[in-house]
């Protein structure tokens, strides 16, 4: 459920300097989706983006993406939040293994 901590895995399907694609295992399969960061640089800064793609192809995945678009609907302040809050982990991450690597 939205709004209270849930613990889920993911796996890596895709990892490179500019990308890293995770896609949740069960029970997060029965969805669908992906979780997307793509990092890219401009002008000696690094921009981190997080890409989340809901659902799948199939017609059981098209029914469930407008049952979760609904559900969703006043939900979208915890999901900026939690995405703030990650993005800020993998800030953090990326600074502290920057220093490190000065030295």
């Amino acid at each position: 459920m939205l709004g209270k901590y849930q613990k889920v895995k993911h796996k890596v399907i895709e990892f490179t300097p500019e990308k890293i694609v995770l896609k949740g295992l069960f029970p997060l399969s029965l969805i669908g989706g992906k979780l997307i960061f793509k990092i890219e640089t401009y002008d000696g800064y690094i921009i981190l983006f997080e890409i989340l793609e809901f659902g799948f192809g199939s017609s059981i995945g098209r029914l469930f993406d407008s049952i979760l678009k609904i559900y969703l609907k006043n939900k979208y302040s915890f999901l900026i939040n939690h995405s703030n809050e990650t993005l800020l982990n993998i800030k953090n991450i990326i600074e502290l293994n920057s220093r490190h690597a000065m030295r």
